[in-house]
């Protein structure tokens, strides 16, 4: 199985149910940690593709540089893609309906009164982040709501009514950023804080209200 970081606890939680099902089956996993680098990724499918491995489990670090490596093991061993999928690929793929989650999202804030959101994401380097952003825009029409999008490096520097947090490699640094701009906002109270997968935490951002979707 290889994962983009297994400090990211969504990463973590994913390896822990991996393994137990696996287990369950006489099966071992043998986990890598990719360090969300396309190269070091490739040298660890090549890895696994020698040692003959059954199959590979994989949460590509990059939705375009991540291909060339996910199909050449494709076409040696069975590869099912996990939460992303890098593109032009021919495997199985498990992952979450975006469209739904962040139809969810949006309602839930709409029923909180939002009048605006922003979501606050990686870079568009992964294939979660990019089907995300584009399901924030397509249902902020549903529920009338203005949306502020952007990248990593300017989420936070415009004020809104909700913010949403994507979780990646840079979680930690993304958290303490949006906290110290939050901290700076006198209507931070007024700012709900939505996050997926359960990575968004009370006691890492405790000032505004905090929700997850899982």
């Amino acid at each position: 199985m290889v994962v983009p970081s297994i400090a990211n606890p969504f990463f973590t939680s994913l390896v822990v149910n991996v393994e137990h099902v696996l287990a369950q089956r006489g099966l071992q996993l043998f986990l890598c940690d990719s360090r969300s680098d396309p190269d070091v990724e490739a040298q660890r499918l090549k890895s696994l593709v020698s040692r003959q491995v059954d199959g590979i489990i994989i949460s590509p670090c990059h939705g375009e540089l991540s291909s060339e490596a996910v199909r050449a093991s494709a076409a040696t061993l069975p590869v099912v893609q996990l939460d992303r999928f890098a593109m032009d690929t021919q495997t199985d793929w498990v992952g979450v309906d975006d469209d739904a989650a962040q139809s969810l999202v949006m309602e839930h804030l709409s029923e909180r009164g939002a009048r605006s959101a922003a979501f606050i994401s990686s870079e568009l380097t992964n294939s979660s982040t990019e089907l995300r952003r584009a399901a924030s825009s397509a249902t902020r029409i549903e529920w009338g709501s203005k949306l502020v999008t952007s990248g990593h490096n300017s989420a936070s520097t415009r004020s809104s009514d909700g913010f949403q947090h994507h979780p990646d490699r840079q979680n930690s640094s993304r958290r303490s950023g949006l906290r110290r701009r939050l901290d700076r906002t006198r209507r931070v109270a007024d700012l709900p804080l939505i996050g997926h997968r359960g990575d968004v935490r009370s006691h890492n951002i405790p000032s505004p209200s905090c929700a997850t979707l899982r």
